[in-house]
């Protein structure tokens, strides 16, 4: 119980969200037969994996703000004259 509580903390204080999150990888990888080296593979593809999702949609919402910016700029402009 301890070190769990100390994987999650670790995993909070270095940011992996996904590693936090660890219990899940250890069923799957003694279920499959994995090695120690094939545990942290899975577990470290998946926080990739999760952080590739999170940039992708932080970026699809900025290239929507910026498809609005000129309509914005132009309806402000047109308030202030």
């Amino acid at each position: 119980m301890r070190e769990a509580g100390l994987v999650t903390l670790y995993a909070k204080e270095l940011r992996l969200p996904t590693v936090g999150h660890y219990q899940e990888v250890i069923r799957q990888a003694k279920e499959q037969g994995l090695s120690y080296e094939g545990f942290l593979v899975e577990l470290l593809s998946r926080e990739v994996a999760n952080r590739n999702r999170i940039n992708c949609e932080g970026e699809l919402g900025r290239q929507s703000f910026l498809w609005l910016s000129p309509w914005i700029t132009s309806s402000l402009t047109c308030c202030l004259i």
